[in-house]
């Protein structure tokens, strides 16, 4: 993993001053955060770092506040996020309205907010809630000054950091502060390795082919640990963007078959869909790692481009029709049936 990460961040470094000689890098070397970091701190998994604004932890605050619905976030295991805007003790009701849609489209179920007017009067919708004492020693602890305004999510930690970096990265647009003369390059390393989708299956966060990061394979065979465990994977991030995703593979045929055998795939369905990987291990693979990169990705960035469309020779339409090419066209009926389709409806 340091073999790739050293050589691609010179690269990446290297880039950034040939092709943008008029703007600065914030750090050299490169910092490197671990996603429980960027996600607790920054509550994205690609962080913008060129603003701070950063999210902070609310929970011992609460405990005991007799505020209900913050106490029963933190007793299920839950956790209370903050994040302090300087300056937004006057935001309107409807834009709080605006920022609890946005926060709840990640998960939330809820915004509260606590505004320390420039009168020094309190307002905010939990502002009946939280005793004068409660309410001096929340700004206090969380750095907050007269005039500024602090958001609460209070519930499931991934919910609370997701739905509180979207508004972060909102408000760092909103607000200018970001400087726009400033690559902010950064690795995000250490992701979970596994993760429970929609039906509640047991899912690889990257692929089913990371090396876990583990100090024994036992460890896995505990459903608790098993959520828990990391990988060595590694992502490069600049300006609120990955550019580049990589990892060490698995190259040992007994520890592949157990990671496929944790996400409860079958011996016979491990045969059908990668039978030629693991036939390949019987003959000795040496370790190996590797990264992509979205050389597409880069260029927007370094172009000052709004989106990855301006980069593309022949982008597709939002209908994914190619307009040079004309495509997608309809395949000719001998074509379909080498390929055993059959078409059982058409808008045509």
């Amino acid at each position: 993993q340091e073999d790739v990460m050293k050589v691609m961040e010179g690269w990446m470094l290297g880039l950034c001053r040939t092709i943008r000689p008029d703007m600065s890098i914030m750090t050299e070397p490169m910092p490197v955060m671990t996603y429980h970091e960027v996600m607790n701190d920054y509550g994205s998994d690609k962080p913008d770092i060129r603003f701070e604004l950063t999210l902070q932890d609310a929970s011992k605050l609460f405990t005991g506040s007799g505020i209900r619905f913050m106490e029963d976030a933190v007793t299920t295991g839950g956790n209370i996020k903050a994040l302090v805007v300087p300056g937004g003790a006057e935001y309107s009701r409807s834009q709080i309205k605006t920022f609890e849609d946005m926060v709840k489209q990640h998960g939330p179920k809820g915004l509260a907010t606590l505004a320390y007017k420039a009168d020094g009067e309190l307002g905010g919708t939990i502002v009946k809630l939280v005793e004068t004492t409660l309410a001096a020693k929340i700004k206090e602890t969380l750095n907050a000054n007269d005039g500024d305004i602090i958001f609460f999510v209070a519930d499931d930690w991934e919910s609370a950091v997701s739905g509180l970096g979207a508004l972060r990265s909102h408000l760092g647009k909103e607000l200018e502060l970001i400087n726009h003369k400033e690559l902010a390059p950064l690795w995000v390393i250490d992701f979970p390795l596994f993760e429970k989708n929609g039906e509640g299956d047991v899912v690889a966060v990257h692929h089913p082919f990371t090396t876990p990061k583990v100090a024994d394979l036992s460890e896995l065979e505990d459903e608790e640990m098993k959520m828990k465990a990391l990988s060595y994977t590694y992502d490069i991030v600049l300006n609120g963007y990955e550019l580049g995703s990589g990892s060490v593979r698995i190259h040992d045929q007994k520890l592949q078959k157990k990671i496929f055998d944790y996400m409860n795939i079958t011996g016979a369905e491990q045969e059908r869909q990668f039978g030629h990987l693991l036939k390949a291990f019987q003959y000795g693979v040496p370790p190996h790692a590797g990264m992509a990169i979205g050389i597409e990705r880069i260029s927007m960035i370094l172009a000052d481009m709004p989106n990855i469309r301006e980069m593309i020779a022949f982008p597709k339409t939002l209908k994914a029709r190619d307009l040079m090419f004309g495509a997608p066209t309809p395949m000719p009926t001998k074509n379909l049936a080498e390929a055993n389709i059959s078409i059982i409806s058409s808008n045509d």
